[in-house]
């Protein structure tokens, strides 16, 4: 299953950044500029590549502001989720070029945080449910609570640091 990461249209520098980073540390992703494709053309594109999943990643002044996850169905693009984004710290911002081939996904054991963590492995998939010490892991992605906000970050097997890391104000689940 591949993941296809792009943007709103007429992105900003910051923007597009962040779409580039997100498919360095998401396994099976790729990153397309969206141009002028309107979401008919995303779809078509998806179909012929045979990607089911999507993330569209909006701006507000200039400054990322939302992730929507997006699953490919029969009937079209149907919206997951939608992450708002309250502010970002990127790779570029540390002088960093990191990737990951393999990802586990964990969380600080609070309600809110595993609630997030199981909407993204219900719509990434099951393989990213994963023992974190398992041979071939050189990745993970930990979501923590703190106080009315949520952090996704990113480290390497060390527990080194890596970008990008998101500080998330609300996640609203579309799920019927």
């Amino acid at each position: 299953m591949v993941v296809l990461i792009t943007t709103s249209r007429r992105p900003t520098k910051r923007i597009n950044r962040l779409a580039k980073e997100l498919s360095w540390v998401f396994p099976n992703s790729i990153k397309i500029n969206r141009g002028k494709r309107s979401l008919k053309d995303l779809i078509d594109f998806m179909i012929k590549k045979g990607y089911t999943k999507l993330l569209i990643i909006e701006g507000r002044k200039g400054n990322p502001r939302n992730i929507k996850f997006f699953s490919l169905s029969y009937e079209g693009l149907i919206k997951y989720m939608t992450i708002e984004l309250l502010g970002l710290s990127l790779q570029i911002d540390k002088g960093m070029n990191k990737k990951l081939k393999t990802l586990s996904i964990e969380d600080d054991g609070l309600p809110r945080s595993r609630e997030i963590k199981e909407c993204i492995v219900n719509f990434l998939g099951s393989e990213y449910l994963i023992d974190p010490r398992r041979e071939g892991i050189n990745g993970k992605m930990m979501i923590r609570s703190i106080e009315d906000l949520l952090l996704i970050e990113f480290y390497d097997i060390y527990g080194r640091d890596i970008y990008p890391k998101l500080r998330v104000g609300k996640c609203i689940v579309n799920i019927e």
